[in-house]
């Protein structure tokens, strides 16, 4: 259940931490079970790196969702979900080290088109970027785009997020009529792409 609130429920406008998080876990250069540390990151734009970060590790990021279109009585669609990037022993942190990170925002819900999610990225490595682009990140994971009309965003996709392991976020489903509104569509996580948010049905 844990796993599932916090990879999965985290779609829409950001009500806690959940929405858009970075999960790291690092293994310290004396290797043993106990030593084994999980971070969970839900705030801030720094993060310092332990006395005993090594270069053994692996980052997790999820981009934030995109929020839902709030039109009156038009069938609004849902908002995309974020996508899910992963990397794993990264190099050039120094114990200590300040790093640059981004947890993204969920889409603010609109009249006519749900504000997108914000990416989420961590170690931005030079420039000031705060969106996935490939270059400047060790690890970033594209946020879901708001949901326009009665059209779903589209969620998160790999091809816009950079890591070695990613899933694409689920499309937000589509509205239908009146107050009918699609559902949001879930983020991706480290088990497989989000699903799609379900189409709203005509009363």
């Amino acid at each position: 259940m844990y796993r599932d609130k916090l990879f999965y429920n985290a779609t829409m406008k950001k009500v806690s931490f959940f929405v858009a998080l970075i999960l790291l876990v690092t293994f310290p250069s004396t290797l043993f079970a106990a030593n084994v540390q999980f971070l969970v990151l839900g705030f801030g734009t720094t993060w310092t790196a332990p006395t005993d970060w090594s270069s053994i590790n692996r980052i997790q990021v999820i981009g934030a969702g995109g929020g839902g279109d709030a039109a009156n009585n038009a069938g609004s669609g849902g908002g995309g979900g974020g996508a899910y990037a992963e990397v794993a022993n990264v190099t050039g942190i120094d114990p200590s080290e300040a790093i640059t990170v981004q947890i993204g925002d969920g889409g603010a819900v609109g009249a006519g088109a749900g504000g997108n999610g914000t990416d989420s990225f961590f170690n931005r490595i030079s420039g000031s970027a705060t969106f996935c682009n490939q270059v400047d990140f060790s690890v970033c994971a594209k946020g879901g785009i708001g949901g326009n009309g009665t059209v779903g965003g589209e969620g998160g996709t790999t091809t816009s997020s950079f890591g070695t392991i990613e899933y694409d976020g689920g499309t937000g489903g589509a509205g239908e009529g009146g107050d009918n509104s699609g559902g949001a569509g879930g983020a991706a996580g480290p088990y497989g792409n989000g699903r799609n948010g379900g189409a709203a049905v005509a009363s």
